[in-house]
């Protein structure tokens, strides 16, 4: 009895500890990296953004699909942010190795969407959230049905994209 037990802790804290790290080949979301690091792994380029931080762009495969990829690191090197723009058709082959690599979603959204003409689109959306605010996001479609999105965030680079991190009584 006490070996099945002590077997089933160690199982949960395996997965439990799988599910909370996200990583894209090797660059882990909300450590620290260098430009260099993410130009030698992922082959994209990097240049100085807004605010000291780093920006990192370009053409990456990801389940052996093709992509664009949009990475920023914060000023003190930490990697905020990996936003992928991928095909729609994509979603099929993608998804299932997210599952694979980090487990079962936390949430799995599939609202309508509709299109200013009136067409109507059944959207797909998997969420897995992490420790600290970290969170992987892949939408079958993004703005337009013609691409879709997979965003790797922390809740440092959400805030910034919400606005939440600038105030707003400079802006009057």
């Amino acid at each position: 009895m006490r070996l099945f037990f002590a077997a089933v802790v160690v199982m949960t804290v395996s997965f439990g500890a799988q599910a909370q790290t996200f990583d894209f080949k090797g660059v882990k979301l909300g450590a620290k990296a260098t430009p260099e690091f993410i130009q030698d792994t992922l082959r994209i380029n990097c240049g100085e953004g807004a605010n000291k931080m780093t920006v990192c762009n370009g053409d990456v495969t990801i389940a052996e699909e093709r992509g664009e990829l949009n990475l920023v690191l914060s000023a003190d090197g930490v990697v905020q942010r990996m936003w992928f723009d991928l095909d729609p058709k994509s979603f099929d082959v993608i998804a299932p190795e997210l599952i694979k690599k980090f487990g079962k979603p936390s949430q799995r959204l599939t609202p309508t969407l509709q299109n200013s003409f009136g067409a109507k689109f059944r959207q797909e959306e998997l969420v897995w959230n992490g420790k600290g605010g970290l969170q992987v996001r892949y939408s079958k479609f993004s703005s337009r049905i013609d691409r879709s999105m997979l965003y790797f965030s922390t809740l440092a680079d959400r805030k910034l994209l919400n606005g939440e991190s600038s105030s707003r009584s400079k802006d009057l």
